[in-house]
């Protein structure tokens, strides 16, 4: 009603204040509050993450490199060793 009368007199009031403005003061220093600390929050939950999918993309990473690059080297020059060995062996 004091807001359609555009008086303050009969309403609440907080340490001198009317209620609605401590109501509104403290939403909004309560929403500050939250929003710091949700992206404190936040900030160290992503961190915790990107490790998480660095650590994991790291290790597959490896295991293709070795599946698909180390162990088909390894095998040829498995493979030309022998060959060259052959090679010594057929000159005498």
């Amino acid at each position: 009603m004091a807001a359609v009368q555009g008086t303050t007199a009969d309403l609440t009031e907080v340490a001198g204040l009317p209620l609605p403005a401590v109501l509104g003061v403290g939403g909004l220093l309560l929403g500050l509050l939250l929003a710091v600390v949700g992206r404190m929050l936040v900030r160290g939950l992503a961190r915790q993450r990107a490790d998480q999918a660095d650590e994991r993309l790291r290790g597959v990473v490896h295991q293709v490199l070795d599946s698909d690059v180390v162990q088909p080297i390894g095998a040829e020059l498995s493979s030309y060793a022998a060959f060259r060995r052959g090679i010594e062996t057929a000159r005498g």
